[in-house]
């Protein structure tokens, strides 16, 4: 089984924040469909491209049923929540003597809601700002935002 976060981790600081479904919640452990999303988010492998049989260990479960949790929790705002958990109880870690911001500036081939025409690439785009400490840690992000601008143009 591919291990992103120790069992006690995932347990400890994120599956407390997830929602459970009202009748009982899912047929298969909720740690071992976080850590699949999470090898999802750091490999940036396609969902259905995931390693489902080495992830997650004697149980059949498709690539769409850990889509459906992590869509469900963006939803429900259960990520937002476990984000603010872990920076509130770890703040002793931050060094926020400085803050860097920075921005993603990503194609969106396939639409979605917030995409802008860039005329200088000649597509539709999205940006995300990220915000990190000193370290380099990431402490805040924003909403996608239309990519339709250009930095340095009125």
């Amino acid at each position: 089984m591919i291990r992103i976060l120790s069992k006690d981790s995932i347990k400890r600081y994120i599956v407390l924040y997830l929602s459970i479904g009202k009748r009982g919640g899912s047929r298969h452990s909720v740690y071992a469909i976080v850590n699949a999303i999470l090898y999802k988010l750091k490999t940036g492998v396609h969902w259905h491209l995931l390693p489902v049989k080495s992830l997650i260990y004697r149980a059949k479960i498709k690539w769409g049923s850990i889509f459906y949790h992590f869509r469900k929790w963006v939803k429900d705002g259960s990520w937002q929540a476990a984000m603010s958990g872990l920076i509130s109880s770890h703040r002793h870690i931050l060094d926020l003597s400085v803050g860097q911001l920075d921005g993603s500036h990503t194609a969106a081939k396939r639409g979605g809601q917030q995409v802008g025409y860039q005329g200088w690439k000649k597509q539709n785009t999205t940006n995300t700002l990220w915000l990190t400490d000193r370290k380099g840690l990431v402490v805040g992000f924003s909403q996608p935002l239309a990519g339709n601008h250009r930095s340095g143009e009125p």
